[in-house]
């Protein structure tokens, strides 16, 4: 992509000084004028081809670490000497050397000292003026690339509207998803600006790491300004949103975060991208930590907060990318994957999605994103999982709780905090020890593909076996917050009845006396579709507690609340409360929880907040 900038550049000066030369060897025109009318040809000329073809680093796919040597070039220096200086000094010294030691730089000293004695002498005037022009041409162009090297842009027809590398704007910022390409952004010396309607733990982060963040519900068309060159939104962001409105009034240059986060794959060898309706986090979580493990310097893009890298983002410097697959509006079909896996497939996201079979036609469509070279890992224990992979190109290597499938445990057990000790039966017929660190059947699942993804990646066992064992989970899976009173809090990002069964049935295993669940409903949408499910799913818990219905990206209640599931959760034969303020929660649970009980929050919304203010209480 470098290169085709530069060739651009002298391409354009080559054949701009060749017209330049014409105009002025052979022609006679005064030299002053043309070469004016050429530099301003020039300008518009590159300010046309680029807009007309909006040639940008993403059609290009340049890495964005390639383009960094040019913002290093203006900004960094040697022994306290500018490197641009120092080019320039080579480029002199080279043109010094050209005029002064060479046939042609004679001939143009000739030229130049005596018009009519270089003609008498044999020399062809007009050609040597041409060439003149074109040298110049190439220098202009050298010239033009530094300049654009020095200001930061990767475009030169930008580059005389704004001096940073590529302003980056996301219309919603402090997302965990965008929060984390912000990160990446950040990191690679880009310029970002975004907004949220509040300041969270990542907007302050990403404030002190060098963002702009905006505050505020609504978000404002002003925060939009005609010097940003990309805007990123979310699939939460609506076209009535004023900042996306105010964009392409601007028409200014919009990806979604999903095609933002595709065109970052393009620049990595080998992308891998986790998928399912579940367990995406976690299991993308486990991979991450075994490559860790074995020094492979990943670049990271996780949907929960790791301890062991202290976020949810990390830029390394291999060809390993690894990010979550989400498939809520097809995102995932965006993605440019190497290797994918498919962790489960369920009804989910019915406010875009018409049923399951829908659903399951969309990750068919992501399984075909695969090339010829790559690997799909996919859960044998999928109904009719051949429906997906039928006709790929790709390798295709399954994972399951049954020996049908090419991945499989046996010789289950338990420790005392549902952590799971198992046999890994790998497709070469190989039989390993495994540990893990975090509780749950349904984490056996997760293991197994993060295993075979390891194991096609030719990571030491030893490594795969360690890492396992040493991690404990994700921000809000099953995440131990603390105790008060005698009372052990934790928090858990579960959402749907799935999840939610997974998540209990773990916690079945871990010492309590009394199992409360307060449970935060995400979305009236998911809440209608799911509600004899979601009242099954929490009456494995002894005693439940609901809050409102969390909203998140949706305005119409459907005439369904909180009180719905309560009714239901009751003709299941449990306690469930229901508080219309998370005060209301935490003063209930002060009052009634007592030592050796067991109290989760959950949901995807705010409800670990009730959590964390009983602690702080």
């Amino acid at each position: 992509s470098i290169v085709l900038a530069l060739v651009f550049a002298v391409g354009m000066g080559v054949v701009l000084g060749l017209i330049n030369g014409l105009l002025v060897g052979a022609v006679k025109m005064p030299a002053f004028i043309v070469t004016l009318a050429t530099m301003l040809m020039y300008r518009s000329i590159a300010q046309t081809v680029m807009n007309s073809n909006n040639w940008t680093i993403y059609q290009l796919d340049a890495g964005l670490s390639q383009w960094q040597p040019l913002w290093v070039i203006g900004n960094q220096s040697v022994l306290q000497i500018p490197i641009l200086v120092l080019i320039l000094v080579a480029v002199v010294a080279a043109m010094t050397y050209l005029s002064t030691s060479t046939k042609f730089g004679k001939r143009v000293y000739a030229l130049g000292s005596n018009e009519r004695a270089a003609q008498l002498s044999g020399i062809n005037v007009s050609l040597t003026r041409i060439l003149v022009f074109v040298v110049a041409g190439v220098l202009m162009g050298i010239a033009s690339f530094l300049y654009v090297a020095n200001v930061g842009s990767v475009d030169p027809a930008t580059s005389g509207k704004n001096y940073e590398l590529y302003a980056i704007a996301g219309v919603v910022i402090g997302g965990i998803s965008m929060s984390g390409l912000a990160e990446i952004l950040l990191s690679e010396g880009f310029t970002v600006s975004g907004s949220d309607w509040n300041r969270s733990a990542l907007t302050e982060h990403l404030e002190k790491s060098g963002a702009h963040v905006n505050y505020g519900k609504p978000q404002k068309a002003e925060n939009i300004t005609d010097d940003i060159d990309l805007v990123v939104y979310t699939a939460a962001v609506h076209a009535d949103n004023q900042e996306f409105s105010r964009a392409k009034e601007l028409q200014l240059p919009m990806l979604s975060r999903a095609e933002f986060l595709g065109q970052l794959m393009k620049n990595y060898d080998t992308p891998i991208a986790v998928s399912g309706t579940h367990g995406k986090t976690t299991t993308t979580s486990m991979i991450s930590e075994i490559l860790l493990q074995a020094n492979t310097d990943p670049t990271l893009s996780i949907g929960g907060i790791l301890k062991s890298i202290h976020g949810n983002i990390r830029v390394g410097h291999s060809g390993l990318f690894v990010a979550e697959a989400c498939e809520y509006t097809n995102s995932f079909l965006s993605f440019f994957p190497k290797i994918g896996i498919i962790l489960n497939i369920e009804e989910d996201h019915l406010d875009f999605f018409k049923d399951l079979a829908d659903i399951r036609a969309s990750f068919r469509k992501f399984a075909q994103l695969l090339p010829a070279d790559g690997t799909l890992f996919i859960n044998g224990d999928i109904e009719n999982w051949q429906e997906i992979t039928e006709g790929l190109a790709c390798r295709v290597v399954t994972f399951g709780t049954t020996s049908a499938s090419d991945y499989y445990p046996s010789d289950i057990s338990y420790n005392k905090t549902a952590d799971a000790t198992f046999t890994v039966h790998s497709l070469n017929g190989q039989t390993r020890q495994l540990t893990l660190g975090v509780p749950g059947e349904h984490n056996i699942s997760n293991a197994l593909a993060a295993v075979a993804l390891s194991d096609l990646l030719s990571i030491d066992y030893r490594d795969t076996a360690e890492a396992l064992l040493n991690f404990h989970g994700t921000g809000r899976r099953f995440e131990y917050k603390g105790t008060i009173n005698g009372v052990t809090i934790v928090d858990d990002y579960a959402h749907h009845p799935t999840e939610i069964a997974a998540t209990l049935h773990a916690a079945l295993n871990y010492p309590h006396k009394t199992l409360w669940c307060i449970f935060q409903p995400h979305t009236y949408t998911r809440t209608k579709a799911f509600l004899p499910q979601f009242a099954k799913s929490l009456a494995l818990a002894d005693k439940v507690i609901l809050a409102d219905i969390y909203a998140a990206r949706e305005t119409d209640t459907l005439g369904i609340s909180s009180a719905d599931l309560q009714a239901l959760v009751q003709k299941e034969g449990k306690e469930c409360f229901y508080f219309h303020t998370f005060e209301e929660i935490e003063d209930f649970v002060l009052k009634n929880c007592i030592n050796g009980d067991l109290l989760i929050t959950m949901g995807a919304g705010d409800v670990v907040n009730i959590g964390e203010n009983l602690l702080s209480r």
